[in-house]
């Protein structure tokens, strides 16, 4: 079955792109479009333009072959939260420089991220009549998995849970039994019964992603390489594997009613979770359990209270189509 159908084509994401620049600039004024190209392009050294791909709350601007990109943020980000990042997940994430100001926006200087965002290209590598794609894609969710790995390797040893996530947790299942099918019952009841394992002293923590979409993931168009992951203005610190539902996005693609997923989907998953294993050496099969947990735990917070309706479907998708 082609699935490529259902991926957003870059027209899509072009239109995306001009209603968020309109829209952050309507946010922020008196601070205009035109001062913030005038500045990039100082800072470039020449002419600049938008970015194919813009955020919900800043302004990206590129120069041609220039090896930097000027991001303006109606937010500051976090450096000493931003440099642990960089530390964990190393060449997965570019450089930054925060620039100052520009009126109430804030400036920073980024590494360019080679490749188009994978939501640009997404449709393309999901055909199956085409030739080499599946392959690109199979590299993408290897990258993915060494991506993954690096945030339990390196660990934050400075660092701590945040007071209550715990109660915090209980109280998310526990609305989601009020609201969810009764199919998604047992699953929610197993993730409550073991929620503990993910508070052990000896389970890592780990800063994670809070928005693993695939428009904040890069790639190497010929290969399927992952070239950066961004937008780590939301990162957060939490037990390992809660943010690894974003696998799925390499997986399958989500519509307002349902998830399709990739034909090889189910040797994609393993692949995913052969090459995270691999990275991260021999662990327990108590801590195997633990990111178990970790993960459907992430997908019941992040999915069960979607606003269209579809929670349900979407969770049954998620779960019980891929459970290991």
């Amino acid at each position: 079955m082609d699935v490529s159908k259902y991926a957003v084509g870059p027209d899509s994401y072009d239109v995306l792109s001009r209603a968020q620049i309109s829209k952050f600039f309507t946010a922020n004024a008196p601070c205009t479009r035109d001062q913030c190209d005038e500045l990039a392009g100082k800072l470039l050294g020449g002419p600049a333009s938008a970015t194919p791909m813009q955020g919900g709350s800043s302004y990206t601007v590129e120069r041609e072959e220039a090896p930097k990109v000027v991001q303006f943020r109606d937010l500051p980000i976090d450096m000493n939260r931003f440099e642990l990042v960089q530390q964990i997940y190393r060449e997965f994430v570019p450089q930054c420089v925060y620039h100052g100001t520009l009126g109430s926006l804030h400036v920073y200087i980024w590494n360019r991220i080679s490749g188009p965002a994978f939501c640009r290209v997404r449709r393309e590598m999901f055909k199956t009549d085409a030739p080499g794609m599946e392959q690109r894609l199979r590299q993408t969710i290897q990258d993915f998995a060494r991506f993954f790995a690096l945030g339990w390797i390196n660990r934050p040893t400075s660092e701590s849970l945040p007071v209550g996530l715990q109660e915090e947790y209980v109280a998310t299942l526990d609305k989601l039994s009020s609201t969810l099918p009764e199919n998604l019952q047992p699953v929610i009841n197993e993730v409550r019964q073991d929620l503990h394992l993910l508070f052990r002293p000896d389970f890592p923590i780990a800063l994670q992603h809070a928005d693993l979409l695939e428009n904040n993931i890069h790639v190497e168009e010929a290969t399927g390489h992952i070239t950066g992951v961004v937008d780590w203005a939301e990162a957060f610190i939490a037990p390992f594997g809660i943010s690894l539902g974003g696998a799925e996005i390499l997986l399958g693609i989500q519509t307002y009613t349902d998830w399709h997923f990739h034909p090889s989907h189910v040797d994609m998953r393993q692949l995913f979770w052969d090459t995270f294993y691999n990275e991260i050496g021999e662990v327990s099969e108590l801590d195997r359990r633990s990111i178990e947990v970790a993960r459907l735990m992430g997908l019941l917070e992040r999915n069960g209270f979607e606003e269209n309706g579809n929670s349900g479907v979407y969770l049954e998708r998620l779960i019980f189509l891929n459970k290991k």
